[in-house]
């Protein structure tokens, strides 16, 4: 059965001015005008991505959404709203159940490539809940292509996370969930568009609160896809500071599951030492060192990173040293 991209708006002109651009692709374009009438399609036909638009008033999106989800389960969800409607909207995304918000006027090229998105966003949660190793190793590396800067990095990530993780003698599930969580820890990248990934220079608040909100969407990728709690956390928590300042929960000191912790120290590791497009100064491993002391207690738990730091001036596991490395602010991106 093809599958379907299913249209919840009045306007024809969505799906008229859609269809000759996925002219070439295997699926279908389908629109309802109701959300009795797509619940139908959604019963009868494999529906991968969701487009509502103002069939569903903003009021109503809420119980929509459950009603879409308990029917599709793993369909990607897109919404098109009008700008006076955005402030009602938010939460909806916010909540994780909406991939990508739109605001009308809306361009074809645009809501194509959102949908081309969304799509491959679904193609991962399906992925992930059939994946072995390999299939999880691969899909956080083609989430990287998204973000040439972070070439490497879920592999790097992992390494010096389970480096910390078997110096504490975690139980060999604690450091699969670990490995597992480092490779996928930024899949919720998939939802934010590469100008903001790839920007040269500081984001504005509006693209950095776009940015803060991977980790919630990547959470709710490995929920969809029932992987490991573990897993869950260390994906949802990495962006996490010890000092309780950090996001997405504000979690502070041990209230931040100890995944999430580590998987945090082995990411800033690897931010300060590797090439980003916000910043371009070069650090050697004695300065990255200081730095990442100097960040204990407040963005780090000190006690891993004392662990860490006594095991990565071994041979072998400093930061490779054809790779620039950035300056402070440390890991904003």
């Amino acid at each position: 059965m093809i599958p379907v991209i299913l249209i919840l708006d009045q306007d024809v002109k969505i799906t008229e001015a859609l269809c000759p651009l996925f002219a070439d692709e295997d699926i279908r374009l389908r629109r309802a005008d109701s959300l009795k009438q797509a619940l139908e399609i959604v019963h009868r036909e494999i529906v991968v991505t969701i487009v509502l638009g103002d069939v569903i008033p903003p009021p109503d999106i809420p119980s929509a959404l459950m009603r879409l989800k308990s029917a599709a389960p793993y369909a990607v969800k897109i919404l098109l709203v009008h700008s006076n409607d955005l402030a009602r909207s938010v939460s909806a995304l916010n909540s994780g159940e909406i991939f990508r918000l739109i605001v009308r006027p809306w361009e074809p090229e645009m809501l194509r490539q959102t949908i081309k998105d969304a799509l491959y966003r679904h193609e991962v949660v399906l992925a992930l809940k059939e994946a072995d190793e390999a299939t999880l190793r691969s899909l956080g590396q083609a989430i990287e292509l998204k973000d040439p800067y972070t070439k490497g990095h879920c592999d790097r990530v992992a390494g010096f996370a389970l480096l910390i993780g078997k110096a504490l003698h975690l139980t060999p599930e604690q450091l699969t969930d670990i490995r597992h969580g480092s490779w996928l820890h930024d899949c919720g990248k998939i939802g934010v568009p590469e100008n903001i990934l790839n920007f040269q220079g500081e984001l504005d608040h509006p693209d950095f609160e776009v940015l803060k909100m991977h980790p919630t969407w990547g959470a709710e990728v490995a929920r969809q896809a029932n992987l490991q709690t573990g897993v869950i956390n260390a994906i949802l928590h990495h962006h996490e500071r010890y000092d309780g300042h950090g996001y997405p929960a504000g979690l502070k000191g041990d209230d931040i599951p100890l995944e999430a912790r580590i998987v945090t120290v082995a990411d800033v590791y690897d931010a300060i030492t590797t090439r980003r497009p916000y910043r371009e100064q070069v650090y050697s491993l004695s300065e990255a060192m200081d730095i990442i002391s100097s960040m204990a207690g407040t963005f780090l738990d000190p006690d891993l990173v004392r662990i860490f730091l006594a095991r990565i001036n071994q041979p072998g596991l400093g930061p490779p040293p054809t790779e620039p490395a950035p300056e402070s602010p440390l890991w904003t991106h």
